[in-house]
């Protein structure tokens, strides 16, 4: 998979879970620079081969988030202030799962929903690999997506957990949705997704 069209790109990992760390190794491996930010002072699960990385660390970690393109970590809300202020500079605003989607060679089946999101998930991967087909399973469920890009053909179909959190920030949809329901969930911080959504 070519992600040369990032190598010039000036990158922002914002926040070091599952998603970002398995995005940091493909921009490593395809030897794209970038730079880490985190709330964590005491970062203990990164590492990368070809970069002496950037990074900032502790209760400063969303000051001046000078970038052309942030991936933010699903934790990290779309709708957050230093978000909202970057994104009105210019900044694009991504994630790994909608990196993903738009470099995925085949179709993608999303599911979401407040609740089952990861059983559905499971059943359809579980009853398209017993169909033969060449299927592969990620995303909220724990999973990076993004680390299994390569190994996709244009006949394969990528079954995909996403999140509220996820979702926010989306510009693609996935040829195939399932929405398993929809309730009051979250509302902590779907309340300030509703009045904050003008600025975005």
């Amino acid at each position: 998979m070519n992600f040369k069209f990032l190598q010039d790109k000036k990158i922002i990992l914002l926040g070091l879970g599952r998603s970002n760390l398995a995005l940091a190794k493909i921009l490593d491996e395809n030897g794209i620079a970038f730079e880490i930010r985190d709330a964590d002072e005491q970062v203990t699960n990164f590492s990368v081969k070809n970069f002496e990385v950037k990074s900032r660390f502790g209760s400063n970690y969303l000051e001046d988030l000078d970038a052309d393109i942030i991936f933010r970590s699903p934790g990290i809300s779309y709708f957050c202030q230093e978000l909202v202020s970057a994104k009105n500079h210019g900044v694009k605003i991504s994630s790994e799962i909608e990196l993903f989607f738009d470099v995925c060679p085949c179709k993608i089946c999303g599911i979401t929903g407040s609740d089952g999101k990861t059983t559905t998930t499971t059943l359809i991967y579980a009853i398209l690999k017993k169909m033969g087909l060449d299927a592969f399973i990620g995303g909220n469920i724990g999973t990076p997506i993004i680390s299994q890009v390569n190994k996709m053909k244009r006949n394969s179909i990528a079954v995909v957990e996403l999140s509220s959190f996820q979702l926010a920030s989306m510009q693609k949809s996935p040829q195939i949705s399932v929405i398993t329901n929809v309730s009051p969930n979250h509302l902590d911080i779907h309340r300030l997704c509703i009045h904050n959504h003008a600025s975005i």
